[in-house]
């Protein structure tokens, strides 16, 4: 992969390179790298998995920090999403601070997603929705266990969970969720088209 890929840099003369997500960054930056493109840009978007991996694995860590250390070496400009991300790079010497950008989120319109006051229910019992991925690392076993804790103390607020089930290793399993849906600790529609309208 990594051989084709630089074949494929050298063939078409590149002047800049800009990767993005995990393997891409890795694979493409030493690819860049060895085909001689001098202008190499990156973007880390959060390291999901990886970071319960190098907490838990000290052989996964090394790993990462070589692969790192190695693609990124001498880059131009590393923009970051996630303020964590930045500084776990910065600490771990894998950039110097001259070489990192800070972007924040990306890829959300705003206007979009901001409700007509006339569209927001008023009166209505406080509600906590979480939308995203059943993904741990997304944090929804925490959203479930703080669901369940605060529903103790206040039964009348609230809990909708939006999403669905992912292949990912590191998915929620059903029966894991189903034990919060059956107590009726949390609402779950599921995958839904009108996103919008739950948070409105």
């Amino acid at each position: 992969e990594l051989y084709d890929l630089t074949k494929k840099i050298k063939k078409i003369d590149a002047d800049i390179s800009l990767c993005y997500f995990a393997k891409p960054v890795v694979i493409g930056n030493i690819a860049a790298m060895m085909s001689g493109v001098k202008a190499r840009f990156s973007i880390i978007e959060g390291l999901g998995n990886s970071r319960r991996s190098i907490e838990n694995s000290f052989v996964y860590k090394l790993l990462f920090i070589a692969a790192y250390k190695i693609a990124l070496i001498r880059s131009s400009k590393i923009f970051f999403t996630n303020r964590e991300d930045l500084s776990f790079f910065l600490t771990k010497k894998l950039i110097n601070k001259n070489q990192s950008v800070y972007w924040g989120g990306i890829g959300v319109n705003l206007k979009y997603w901001s409700c007509d006051k006339a569209f927001i229910a008023q009166d209505k019992p406080l509600k906590f929705i979480m939308s995203t991925r059943l993904l741990k690392s997304k944090g929804v076993l925490i959203y479930l266990k703080a669901a369940e804790s605060i529903k103790r103390k206040l039964p009348n607020v609230e809990f909708i969970l939006i999403g669905g089930f992912d292949d990912n290793p590191s998915s929620v399993s059903e029966d894991d969720l189903r034990y919060y849906v059956n107590k009726e600790i949390v609402d779950w529609p599921g995958n839904v088209n009108n996103v919008k309208e739950y948070l409105c």
